[in-house]
């Protein structure tokens, strides 16, 4: 972020409201395969797609959007992921187990 020293107290919520006005505008700006879950808890965004191709292009799309803002990712190994402690578990095709 510019112009805000990176140890300033306010840093955190200036970049929280740069993200929230940016993410209410992108899923209307991609016109990419649906993405069936996306929730953001500070830092970190759980994104859920059909296919790991639509996310890679949803992934590409984030990350073309704003020069300051770069995103990064991790893949679920073994049909699991870890994400903010919680282990999240793909092995059954109709749900996802926490």
């Amino acid at each position: 972020m510019h112009g805000v020293a990176m140890g300033s107290p306010i840093a955190p919520v200036l970049a929280n409201l740069l993200l929230g006005y940016y993410e209410h505008l992108w899923p209307y700006k991609y016109k990419g395969h649906p993405i069936y879950i996306y929730r953001r808890y500070v830092g970190n965004t759980f994104c859920l797609f059909n296919h790991e191709h639509e996310a890679l292009l949803f992934f590409e799309f984030l990350n073309s959007q704003h020069n300051s803002i770069k995103c990064t990712m991790e893949k679920e190994t073994n049909n699991s992921l870890a994400v903010l402690d919680v282990l999240i578990d793909n092995k059954d095709s109709t749900n996802l187990i926490t």
